[in-house]
């Protein structure tokens, strides 16, 4: 995602994947409607590969049961990717943006609440 190339990205994702950002109009997403298919999350994740990735640090963790990426800026949780994967490839990410649920989700160390 950080490199932005486009035929690794793809190769990742199910042919019919699906990616959804919800920041329920409190912090500006990607996108409002899914994203549906390889090559176009690729894109779409490529377009963003200079700007949203600079200063990030990520933790791997655990949310909803689900393997997730917590991004951090400057110390602080802004953004949680939880990604569902079957042989086919990652066929599902949703991005967490909306900073009341992150509250509720994630620690201010980026560690998954109980």
């Amino acid at each position: 995602a950080r490199s932005g190339d486009l035929a690794v990205l793809e190769g990742l994702f199910a042919a019919d994947a699906v990616s959804l950002a919800d920041s329920n109009g409190a912090v500006r997403a990607a996108s409002r409607t899914p994203v549906v298919g390889a090559t176009q999350l690729a894109k779409v994740v490529r377009a963003y590969a200079s700007t949203f990735w600079i200063g990030v640090d990520v933790q791997w963790a655990t949310l909803n049961g689900l393997p997730a990426a917590v991004l951090r800026r400057d110390g602080v949780v802004f953004a949680a990717i939880t990604s569902a994967a079957s042989a086919d490839g990652i066929f599902q990410l949703l991005w967490h943006m909306n900073p009341a649920k992150l509250a509720g989700a994630v620690t201010s160390d980026g560690a998954a609440r109980s």
